[in-house]
């Protein structure tokens, strides 16, 4: 038999689903720590610490740049918000300050306001400041006002209200560094954060308290404040329906917020209500402003709210696709389209055949939508639903996945690689701690560990020490392929790379930097059983291999060989074999004696390397339809 050569691993991918002897002799059977591009199978890339001294337990990470080019990353905790500011490499504070309730009505023009109570609130090193700036808020009107001194329950104004506002109305100064408390509850194991950015602002949510907003460039040029590095904090959405009102998921659309699963009272004495199949949007708003409604009752507004009510299944979550917006439940997803007055949205039941598993769980690609199912994977472009997984990985990723953790569960698109990954955790984790990698340009499919990780957010996070461009030229790999970082000046300061956060040592990585996980090794295996080069019957006797492969690092990859008489037997391993691929004045193959009628190969590294298998060449013969002896 002339010497046989697999090829074309971008292909085709890991396929678990199907008995190995049935795949075609470009795919592999399994594999972990790899992915598929360029023709080839590549180890993952590394990933290491950025923003170092995360100060809280990461939950959610978002990434922002403001007009002016800055960049931030936000981090969300149990009780708890930081920011990261990249131009001062420094985190800061940004959790909600204690709000204030006013102590009576007021009216327009009033320049003090009584609020219940400001005790512990006084001027010190860690209360308000003395002189600052207040919003005061109602359920359809909101103001920012400057006061000039307060009391235990006077606030002195510099100017009067605009408006109106009544008892019980919402005020929160804007300055210092006194905040209160938010939290997950108890439930933290399926409850996450959710973040949407309504032209120009971020809106966060968490589904048990009341939305917060964040916008940056509130009252100045300096996004920190008054010529100070404390930044603006995060408040509360002012004009959000009741503080009673909660939702599970709010995204933005076009310009409205649009808010799905609801609990809220129906009159303001009445009790709390569960609606999680209620879908209420706010009315449309300008750059950088938040709705002034979200009032379906006032005709004048376009605010409004409807029910979806044809499955029985809850709302989980939502994203836009082109110019509508997809609402996803458990059992179902449905059609949101913009139509103007007097009825402002259409809805139109896509499916009833499909659902969402999670809140974070599906993501925008070129292709549409990707989102993970109850029991599949699956692309949507708005009019049609393909289920991707079967008879590819759909047994590993579910049969993998721990099932009282299904609902932190979250996709991720690495678009820079075309990548999308699915992040589950696996039977006995407690955190997202693998995720299934989906190359949609090949159709491809691989599997890779993550620590143990809540969020990963895209976001440009340059470093600007390494390697040379030149210097990886010398290697011989391709600027595009390689994993170490050029210069000040390189192009990897201007794409997205992945994000990931460590709930349990409380770290943030940049993806894509050096072979290692952290600190520590990484391990990468790809494996193929079951090869029988189109005869089924015959006895092979395979003499050696030869690894077509790109290689960078100091430690020699291990190959296995092994061979099987019937599908019905377990794999003979011989091995291992060390292979050097950077020297191939010493080594260009693999000597090796190993008969049986399916021949299996396996790579794999637990070193500081980057490898990538193109194709491998297998010198074989063929020793009679039955058993031969020769070992």
């Amino acid at each position: 038999m002339p010497l046989q050569t697999l090829t074309g691993f971008a292909d085709a991918g890991i396929i678990s689903d199907v008995p190995p002897y049935a795949l075609p002799p470009n795919a592999f059977s399994s594999g972990n720590n790899v992915r598929f591009r360029n023709n080839g199978v590549q180890k993952i890339a590394g990933y290491a610490e950025v923003m170092a001294t995360c100060p809280i337990v990461p939950y959610y990470l978002d990434s922002y740049t403001d007009i002016q080019g800055n960049k931030f990353f936000v981090v969300f905790g149990q009780s708890a918000i930081y920011v990261y500011s990249k131009a001062d490499a420094a985190w800061y504070n940004v959790t909600p300050q204690a709000t204030l309730q006013l102590n009576g009505a007021v009216t327009a023009g009033s320049t003090t306001i009584v609020v219940d109570s400001t005790t512990g609130l006084a001027p010190s090193a860690n209360g308000f400041l003395a002189i600052g700036n207040q919003e005061t808020g109602t359920s359809n009107e909101y103001e920012v006002v400057e006061y000039s001194s307060f009391t235990a329950t006077d606030i002195t104004l510099v100017s009067g209200l605009a408006y109106n506002h009544p008892d019980d109305a919402v005020v929160t100064p804007i300055e210092g560094t006194t905040t209160s408390d938010i939290s997950l509850n108890s439930n933290t194991t399926n409850l996450k954060w959710g973040v949407t950015n309504l032209n120009g602002m971020l809106i966060a949510n968490n589904g048990t308290e009341v939305p917060l907003k964040w916008n940056l460039t509130r009252s100045n040029s300096n996004p920190w404040g008054s010529g100070t590095n404390d930044p603006n904090k995060f408040v509360e959405l002012i004009n959000w329906p009741s503080s009673d009102d909660k939702c599970d998921s709010i995204r933005a659309y076009k310009t409205f917020l649009i808010g799905m699963g609801w609990t809220r009272k129906i009159t303001p004495s009445g009790p709390l209500i569960k609606e999680p199949r209620l879908v209420k949007w706010s009315t449309g708003t300008a750059t950088a402003n938040e709705p002034v409604t979200w009032d379906a009752q006032d005709a004048t507004l376009d605010a409004g709210e409807y029910p979806l009510t044809d499955t029985p299944g809850d709302i989980i979550d939502g994203l836009q696709l082109g110019e509508a917006f997809l609402i996803y439940k458990t059992d179902s997803i449905y059609v949101m389209n913009y139509v103007g007055t007097p009825y402002i949205f259409s809805f139109k039941l896509l499916t009833n055949d499909a659902g969402l598993i999670s809140k974070n769980a599906v993501c925008a690609f070129e292709g549409g939508h990707f989102f993970i199912g109850n029991s599949d994977c699956y692309v949507t472009n708005g009019q049609t639903i393909n289920a991707i997984l079967p008879g590819k990985v759909r047994n590993e990723m579910f049969g993998d996945l721990e099932g009282s953790l299904f609902r932190q569960s979250y996709v991720v698109a690495d678009y820079v690689r075309n990548e999308i990954m699915a992040c589950f955790p696996t039977a006995s984790a407690s955190y997202p701690n693998r995720a299934l990698i989906w190359n949609y340009k090949n159709n491809t499919f691989s599997f890779r560990d993550l620590p143990d990780s809540l969020s990963i957010s895209a976001g440009k996070f340059d470093i600007t020490v390494g390697e040379t461009w030149d210097g990886i030229n010398a290697k011989g790999t391709e600027w595009s392929e390689g994993t170490d970082i050029w210069t000040i000046a390189s192009y990897d300061a201007n794409k997205n790379n992945l994000l990931f956060t460590d709930a349990t040592n409380t770290k943030i990585y940049r993806d894509n930097l050096g072979n290692k996980k952290d600190t520590a090794l990484m391990s990468s295996r790809i494996e193929r059983i079951g090869l029988d080069f189109g005869d089924p019957q015959s006895v092979k006797y395979v003499k050696a291999i030869y690894p077509q492969m790109d290689f960078q690092g100091n430690t020699p990859v291990i190959f296995h060989v092994g061979s099987q008489m019937s599908t019905n037997e377990g794999v003979t391993w011989e091995g291992p074999f060390t292979f050097d691929p950077s020297d191939t004045s010493k080594q260009s193959k693999i000597s090796c004696r190993v008969s049986g009628k399916y021949i299996s190969i396996k790579l794999e590294s637990d070193s500081d390397v980057d490898w990538k298998l193109n194709g491998i060449g297998v010198d074989v013969d063929v020793r009679g339809i039955r058993g031969s002896g020769i070992r």
